[in-house]
This record gives structure tokens, sequence and C-alpha cells, in this order.
């Protein structure tokens, strides 16, 4: 009963998976491209507002040092 239950399991699985359309090759490279694209941008936008509040925060503090001396 239980290897019935597993093989209808199975080919149900396998008919599922028939049922998919998967993507081509080359929509894959493209989708993958735009991701790296993508990644890569806000990867600039994060190190730039880095060094941005690393400026501004070295420039306050050493304001702020020379206001307390």
């Amino acid at each position: 009963m239980k290897d019935e239950k597993k093989k209808n399991l199975l080919t149900r699985i396998v008919d599922e998976y028939k049922k998919v359309t998967w993507a081509s090759a080359s929509e894959v490279v493209q989708v993958t491209i735009i991701v790296l694209l993508i990644t890569a941008f806000i990867a600039i936008m994060i190190i730039m507002f880095d060094f941005a509040f690393n400026l501004i925060i070295k420039n306050a503090t050493t304001l702020l040092r020379s206001l307390i001396k």
C-alpha cells in the first residue's frame, strides 16, 4: 500500500514537472546579466553613500574637536 502511494506521488510529481515551461538558455543568460548589473549598481551606490557618510563624520568630528579645544 505504501509503495503504491509513493509511486502515485512520484508519478504526479513527474507529471507536474512535464507541465512546467522552463526558460531557454538565452533567457537565463539575459536575466542573469540583468541581475548582475543591478547588483553592481546597488553595490556602487552603497560604496558612494559609505564614502560620503564617512567624509561627513570625519569633518564633523574634526570640527567638534576644534570647537572643544
